[in-house]
């Protein structure tokens, strides 16, 4: 009997932390823009609180957001903090204004 592999998923803390990224990488988030509260995001994606947590924690580690005590989550400055691993994520948000060939952004006219 043979069996083939499952297929991997991606968790739900990876895709909490996923969905927030992007946000942050398309512009949508700014830098020192607040996260809407932990119940209103974690309604928003469809997850517990505690799932949310975990994923904002890994933004927290590459350097997305902040937590501050008593105000939440705080978005940074990912040209300022950001590590190389953001660059799949910069590229997939400049969508038609990457350039291929030349390997740089094309201004929008």
């Amino acid at each position: 009997m043979t069996f083939t592999r499952v297929p991997a998923r991606e968790s739900a803390v990876d895709a909490c932390a996923r969905a927030v990224r992007e946000a942050i990488l398309r512009g949508e988030l700014r830098p020192g823009e607040r996260l809407p509260p932990e119940r209103d995001l974690a309604d928003r994606l469809g997850v517990a609180r505690l799932t949310l947590r975990a994923g904002l924690a890994k933004l927290a580690a590459a350097g997305l957001v902040a937590a501050r005590q008593g105000s939440g989550y705080v978005v940074q400055d990912f040209r300022q903090r950001g590590g190389p691993d953001l660059v799949p994520g910069l590229l997939a948000a400049a969508g038609p204004y990457w350039c291929q060939e030349s390997g740089r952004f094309a201004h929008a006219r």
